[in-house]
């Protein structure tokens, strides 16, 4: 799994043409409809994952901490994550 958000840009790129890693309120919107989302015909993703303990990482990144960007739980709870810290990445292609 990919580390911060230039990694994860790097690796949802790699699925095809227009994929990119989604913002804070585009996550949350993925989050919300979870089961249309999900398709397990593209091994490639990250199937969004119901229960604890799952983070999702943003394209959000903190302009006042350079090192850190924003990450959203399956809460609905959004912070501010050091860019080291390993998280799921769920691409999108277009909302």
């Amino acid at each position: 799994m990919p580390t911060g958000v230039g990694a994860a840009r790097d690796w949802v790129q790699r699925i095809g043409p227009g994929w990119y890693v989604p913002s804070v309120h585009e996550v949350n919107l993925v989050w919300q409809n979870r089961f249309h989302v999900n398709n397990p015909s593209i091994p490639e993703l990250t199937l969004i994952l119901d229960g604890g303990g799952y983070n999702y990482r943003t394209s959000n990144e903190c302009s006042s901490l350079p090192n850190y960007s924003f990450t959203l739980n399956v809460l609905g709870d959004v912070y501010v994550d050091h860019k080291s810290q390993i998280w799921r990445v769920r691409g999108v292609r277009r909302f």
